[in-house]
């Protein structure tokens, strides 16, 4: 973390060494003592400043295609999992559908008087 220090103040980072921190200058500094000085409205925190891409225009858009790549595996992937779901689930009820028509075939079978009745 850095900070902006706004008055001159002495702190310790590891608790043992003191250290000066004058009012103007920038210090890299451990959060820990870093939130006294900011919370005190001593210092001011500095917000880290994102480095440049230190890639070369081909090699930026190498990892761009990589992305989109990757993007499009996980989209294929998804959809294939979506696929295979809606196939399982017709599958499932197809065989509920051949349940019933079986259990409807049996009770027909079991109403259809049998030749022993008819004699009686």
């Amino acid at each position: 973390m850095r900070i902006l220090m706004k008055e001159t103040h002495r702190g310790s980072a590891n608790g043992v060494d003191i250290q000066l921190y004058e009012a103007g200058k920038e210090y890299p500094i451990q959060p820990r003592l870093a939130k006294i000085f900011i919370s005190a409205g001593w210092a001011d925190e500095i917000p880290d400043k994102p480095e440049p891409s230190k890639l070369s225009p081909a090699a930026q858009k190498a990892k761009a295609d990589r992305k989109k790549a990757i993007a499009a595996q996980k989209d294929a992937a998804r959809k294939a999992a979506e696929e295979t779901a809606a196939a399982q689930k017709k599958a499932e009820d197809a065989v509920k559908a051949e349940k019933v028509s079986a259990e409807e075939n049996t009770k027909a079978v079991a109403e259809i008087p049998t030749t022993d009745k008819e004699v009686k």
